[in-house]
């Protein structure tokens, strides 16, 4: 039975041109059962849809058939990218206050936030890279510790 999902699932693979053996690959999912969810034969788990969601750069919302078209793509104009820049802007007022190893997670971090807004302006149609995504998650990770022990 056809699902709301399964039926966005597919779409936004054809629209970007991506063969359903490369998106189950980077998925880190079977080829069958990324053809199940695209033909409703299965329902995910919460997993794969955050996974599909930052692969496709939608919303869950969109990917789950609650809303017709998807405001929150990630692009530079995204409310997403708008966070990160509000995010990095802040820790770069407070600059002055933070110790090295802040600083250095900072540095880090804005690197990350600028080379995400350079991948969506230059590609973007183009699902996310897991590596980067990963590894902002990663810096974020390292950021936030910084700040606490910074406190």
């Amino acid at each position: 039975m056809k699902t709301d999902f399964a039926e966005t699932l597919s779409s936004l693979r054809h629209e970007r041109g991506i063969s359903q053996k490369k998106a189950a690959k980077d998925l880190q999912i079977s080829q069958a059962l990324l053809s199940h969810y695209e033909n409703g034969v299965r329902e995910p788990k919460f997993e794969f849809i955050h996974k599909a969601c930052l692969y496709y750069g939608v919303s869950a919302d969109y990917i789950l058939g609650r809303l017709k078209t998807d405001a929150i793509t990630v692009s530079c104009g995204s409310p997403y990218m708008m966070d990160m820049v509000n995010d990095v802007s802040q820790l770069v007022d407070d600059a002055e206050k933070l110790s090295d190893e802040a600083v250095a997670a900072v540095s880090a971090y804005v690197k990350s936030v600028i080379a995400g807004v350079e991948h969506a302006m230059e590609e973007p149609n183009h699902p996310a890279n897991f590596e980067e995504t990963a590894n902002q998650q990663q810096l974020l990770a390292e950021l936030y510790k910084a700040l606490r022990k910074n406190n």
